[in-house]
């Protein structure tokens, strides 16, 4: 921008290099010959007149060029006194199929066939499904390079910068899990020893789907309030030991940790593998009660609902 002169023209970066899609490539027609229409357009609206014009054009011309278009730019004067005409809005429905060079059937023409034929004016959703509400448009899928790039970033990168940190207690001295507190998806055993019999000890079998420390937060909830006693079979040992004058004292470790919870495939790896813990412990030390063995998944409900 020039306020001197009373002139404008699009800015570019010295450094920058000008990259437009090619028009070999895999993508729809209409998409491809609307990039040097948008351009021409772009320049033409944010050049003060012709000359101004002409002076960026080169640039993005040989852009063009490298990208196979055979269009030439040329400057269009913006109409002042043209205003947008009202159009009424329909309520449109897009139909969008992934595109493909390769395939050669017309998908949109036949689809837009089996909705005339199947859909006439007397069906009850010819309102909203007859050929004047339905549009197509071709999606885009990544190509084989881009899936394998964030295949391999999402390997590399399967920690974030919070769960680096594997602690974040304030005391680390009274960290559950002696600094481990933060791992997640874990299969973990809290073990009770009371003063009166150590040798009569019990152990409890639970899952987290989240991080340890929040699982832990419940149960430190149940164990310190009394009102909360029957959250949980841990917490109602607890209290009963309690009440008689012994409190035990608790001990975590983790069985089992998986590298997520639930998936579509396999199901639930975490849920699965307290099972067999809980199905394979000493029946007479353990807390649990059998019934959790055919329990429903935690894990599903917060992934899907």
């Amino acid at each position: 921008m020039n306020l001197d002169q009373d002139s404008y023209r699009p800015y570019k970066k010295p450094n920058s290099e000008t990259i437009y899609m090619s028009n070999l490539s895999n993508h729809p027609n209409y998409i491809k010959k609307q990039i040097p229409i948008t351009v021409n357009q772009r320049l033409s609206k944010l050049s003060k007149n012709e000359s101004d014009f002409e002076f960026v054009k080169e640039n993005y011309q040989d852009a063009l060029r490298k990208g196979n278009y055979k269009e030439n730019l040329t400057y269009v004067k913006e109409n002042e006194n043209n205003q947008p005409k009202r159009k009424r809005r329909r309520k449109i429905i897009y139909f969008q199929p992934p595109f493909s060079l390769d395939v050669k059937t017309q998908i949109g023409r036949k689809f837009l066939r089996l909705v005339r034929t199947h859909f006439t004016d007397k069906h009850p959703l010819y309102k909203i499904l007859n050929p004047r509400c339905l549009k197509i448009s071709y999606c885009c899928l990544p190509n084989v390079k881009m899936e394998i790039t964030s295949c391999n970033r999402r390997i590399l990168t399967t920690e974030d910068a919070e769960d680096l940190r594997s602690c974040n207690c304030r005391k680390k001295e009274a960290c559950p899990l002696d600094g481990q507190c933060l791992k997640a998806n874990v299969v973990y055993m809290a073990e009770m020893i009371t003063d009166k019999d150590q040798d009569q000890s019990k152990f409890y079998i639970g899952s987290a789907g989240n991080t340890f420390k929040e699982r832990y937060n419940g149960h430190k909830s149940s164990l310190n309030h009394k009102t909360k006693r029957n959250s949980t079979e841990l917490s109602k040992w607890y209290w009963d030991e309690k009440e008689k004058g012994h409190p035990p004292e608790i001990k975590w470790s983790i069985l089992h940790q998986t590298r997520a919870g639930y998936n579509l495939k396999n199901g639930c790896t975490l849920c699965n593998l307290e099972r067999l813990e809980i199905a394979r412990a000493n029946k007479e030390k353990l807390l649990n009660k059998r019934n959790e063995l055919k329990r429903v998944c935690p894990h599903y409900k917060k992934k899907f609902f």
